[in-house]
């Protein structure tokens, strides 16, 4: 299942970088890519993800402070 956040940046950068961080430990590769969203008022990015529980922990973990629009399956 492929996963989607949609944010500002750096937020959305910070999780990216999070989840890579989080993956290595475990000897895997992050599926991740990071896609702006140019038809917005605001500059937003999408992060794409395979990992589900990952990217759901790192929510968690950076929604704090910081504006995240929504997690949602593609």
């Amino acid at each position: 299942m492929v996963v989607a956040i949609e944010g500002y940046w750096p937020d959305v950068y910070r999780i990216h970088r999070y989840l890579q961080g989080v993956l290595a430990v475990r000897g895997c590769r992050a599926a991740t890519k990071i896609e702006e969203v140019v038809d917005k008022d605001q500059p937003l990015f999408t992060l794409h993800s395979e990992t589900k529980a990952e990217l759901e922990y790192a929510l968690t973990f950076f929604q704090e402070g910081n504006e995240i629009i929504h997690l949602e399956p593609i």
